[in-house]
């Protein structure tokens, strides 16, 4: 059964697994972590996938969507990390301008 997804359950998971990469013991991390920490933040699939999609449309818009969607070199922990963060953030931000424009 697929999982609910609600508006407040990505920005979570995108800080969960900002949390989870801040704290791997390496300081330079590749994408497929990131990808590792958003799905053991969400074990649902379908709400990773949200997280996912809510991070890649925050780096879109930094011109930086290469680094998590092609193969390239380590990023460092607390720049992905802060990202992650940064990357929730946007996604209440655009929420809550939908809820006041409806």
């Amino acid at each position: 059964m697929a999982a609910t997804i609600t508006t407040g359950s990505i920005p979570a998971v995108l800080r969960q697994a900002a949390d989870l990469i801040a704290g791997l013991p390496h300081a330079r991390v590749v994408r497929s972590e990131v990808h590792r920490a958003l799905r053991h933040a969400s074990p649902q699939s379908d709400i990773a996938q949200a997280a996912l999609v809510a991070l890649v449309r925050h780096l879109r818009a930094l011109h930086e969507v290469e680094w998590l969607t092609r193969a390239s070199q380590p990023r460092s922990r607390d720049q992905v990390s802060v990202e992650l963060r940064v990357a929730a953030d946007a996604f209440e931000a655009a929420e809550a301008e939908r809820e006041r424009a409806r």
